[in-house]
């Protein structure tokens, strides 16, 4: 079942939702098959990459979800000019009424015309904030950076603007699927990486919490042309990266690299490795062979694994990859799509006993 309703006033079709998720515009319908699949009941979904549904409990978080707001508000543009304090006095109701430090996360929904939103959306949640701290000055001295909120009680008020409107809600920090505003990673890039996929590596070891370090062996398949091998040979890592492609890397960074001319899906290493890399253009369903010779032959103790989706249909061509995942008892395993991810989500895994994701 796919989301085939559109937003409209202060909510979605079929009442106020229960939650309204972010994701990437073109993965909507995706999304929703996986909160149906979950039991949620999908009320809406916008152009924008806002799906809401209304769920019983906090599960997930959910593979295709970028970020979520629990019991949302939304107040349409209409509704937003001017700002009053009577909005600002409901938004932060739960700030105004606690002790608690809290945070703002202010960011606008993936739309092309997000750069702009994005002024308006601090403007307004700066004028809310002004507005509140009339009804109660000490809010002001409880109020963290977003980066500097660690305290899993503390309170996040999320400010997300799209092109109809402003969608709020305060959540508990520990309540919430990511704790990066609106889950957007966005990594710096590396000019001496040889492809734009070296980000979605290094997102992925942010989200992990651990990364590669100083002589720890990695096996990357399907590598060229080396966006991947970089991020590891980058970090003193040994690396075996594995295709028939020609490798674009070159100078001292290539001292512990070895390209194997080899075909990556039927590859077998000698020994276990520390990592497994491995961002091929196969379909699901050979990726999770992939998977099943690799964590049933217990080769590695972290892997990053990158599957693609298909042009259609993608739940059910990614749930069998997830049921098999669930399945493996000794990891910690997150399958996530990256903010730097297409048509494709990350395997992320890490043997238990090893740094957590």
């Amino acid at each position: 079942m796919s989301a085939k309703g559109t937003m409209t006033g202060k909510g979605a079709t079929g009442g106020k939702p229960s939650h309204a998720f972010l994701c990437r515009p073109e993965c909507c319908s995706d999304l929703a098959d996986e909160l149906t699949d979950a039991g949620a009941r999908v009320t809406g979904s916008t152009p924008t990459g806002i799906v809401t549904a209304n769920l019983d409990a906090e599960p997930g978080p959910f593979v295709f979800e970028r970020q979520r707001l629990s019991r949302p508000s939304f107040l349409s543009n209409c509704e937003l000019q001017p700002v009053t304090s009577e909005q600002a006095a409901a938004i932060l109701e739960p700030v105004l009424a606690s002790d608690l430090l809290w945070t703002t996360h202010v960011y606008t929904s993936p739309t092309p015309r997000a750069p702009r939103l994005s002024a308006r959306a601090e403007g307004i949640a700066a004028a809310m904030i002004r507005m509140a701290r009339k009804q109660r000055r000490d809010i002001e001295k409880r109020f963290r950076p977003p980066q500097r909120l660690r305290r899993e009680d503390g309170l996040v008020v999320q400010f997300c603007l799209d092109d109809d409107g402003l969608w709020t809600a305060c959540t508990p920090l520990g309540d919430m699927a990511c704790q990066v505003p609106g889950g957007i990673f966005r990594m710096k890039f590396d000019d001496l990486a040889p492809s734009r996929s070296y980000l979605k590596i290094e997102e992925a070891f942010v989200r992990m919490t651990c990364e590669p370090v100083e002589r720890e062996t990695a096996i990357d398949l399907g590598a060229a042309p080396g966006g991947w091998s970089y991020a590891f040979l980058k970090r003193d890592c040994r690396v075996t990266a594995v295709d028939h492609g020609p490798m674009k890397l070159d100078g001292e960074v290539t001292a512990h690299l070895t390209h194997l001319m080899a075909n990556g899906i039927t590859y077998q290493p000698d020994k276990p490795v520390d990592w497994l890399a491995a961002d091929m253009l196969i379909p699901p369903g050979v990726a999770l062979g992939l998977l099943r010779r690799w964590f049933d032959g217990n080769w590695m103790r972290r892997a990053v694994v990158n599957v693609k989706l298909p042009q259609q249909q993608c739940w059910p061509a990614i749930k069998p990859v997830l049921i098999f995942l669930r399945g493996i008892r000794g990891w910690n395993i997150h399958v996530r799509q990256l903010y730097h991810d297409r048509r494709e989500v990350t395997v992320m895994a890490v043997r238990t006993g090893q740094e957590a994701l």
